[in-house]
């Protein structure tokens, strides 16, 4: 037990540790380390934990990595993953933020986040794809069903509600020339 729970620290202190953009752009690390590398989980449990993790209150990647601690060490295993998954970001916020003036004025500093961005976005994207190809090809069409019983409601009670938008008015000039 005590092997399993180091090497979920580990696994999430990587994962927290090389991973830009969030939540969404570790889905598919989560997916390539604990479902294709080590198989602690199989691929509809990890479509089931995407969907809990996004459905639950907090971040994507606290909740991801809470459930798969949970699910593969029990209680000691979800306290791990999540401190693991989170100690990575703290100590490079508390970093910048103690020379958080100088950091920004770096050119290097500009083109990295720029370069990250592209990759958040390939992350992001490669993850949502290889979900839909999991999910097209599930066993259980239920699932699809409610799936899209649920993009139904969304895209209903978006159309309940009027669009917000900015109409320009007319402000009164009290101010003369001199």
């Amino acid at each position: 037990m005590m092997k399993k729970t180091l090497s979920l620290f580990l696994a999430f202190f990587k994962i927290g540790a090389f991973t830009f953009g969030g939540g969404y752009a570790m889905i598919a690390l989560l997916e390539n380390e604990f479902v294709e590398k080590k198989k602690w989980i199989t691929k509809n449990e990890f479509l089931d934990m995407v969907a809990i993790a996004e459905s639950t209150p907090g971040p994507v990647a606290v909740n991801s990595a809470t459930y798969i601690g949970y699910k593969t060490a029990g209680f000691k295993g979800a306290a791990v993953s999540t401190l693991a998954v989170c100690i990575p970001s703290f100590a490079v916020i508390f970093c910048i933020s103690l020379f958080f003036e100088q950091f920004l004025k770096l050119t290097y500093v500009s083109y990295a986040f720029h370069g990250i961005q592209v990759c958040v976005i390939y992350l992001i994207l490669s993850a949502g794809l290889k979900m839909l190809k999991n999910i097209l090809n599930m066993e259980n069409p239920e699932k699809i069903s409610y799936t899209r019983s649920s993009e139904y409601k969304i895209a209903n009670a978006r159309n309940r509600f009027p669009p917000i938008t900015a109409k320009p008015f007319p402000v009164p000039c009290t101010a003369t020339e001199p």
